[in-house]
């Protein structure tokens, strides 16, 4: 199960820690459609590695701000995702 949690003081060290290299094999799909959420699946025929930077920005600034956040994924107790 997956986790979505906004940043604060206590996981505000995870912020980055997933920017390292990964594979793309494809891509996800999404379509809404009479009120009803589905995917496809698109598998490339050849994939490719990517990652993105660490931005350098003071992320505290985050914390309990009506304007903008950050969130968090966790799977178990492991970050392995984020959005700013």
């Amino acid at each position: 199960m997956i986790e979505i949690v906004n940043v604060s003081t206590e996981n505000l060290c995870d912020v980055n820690i997933t920017n390292h290299p990964f594979e793309v094999i494809g891509r996800i799909k999404p379509q809404y459609a009479d009120g009803i959420w589905t995917y496809e699946e698109e598998l490339y025929e050849k994939s490719y590695m990517k990652h993105y930077p660490n931005d350098e920005e003071d992320y505290s600034t985050y914390i309990d701000n009506n304007d903008k956040t950050i969130f968090l994924a966790y799977s178990e107790a492991e970050c392995i995702g984020q959005i700013v």
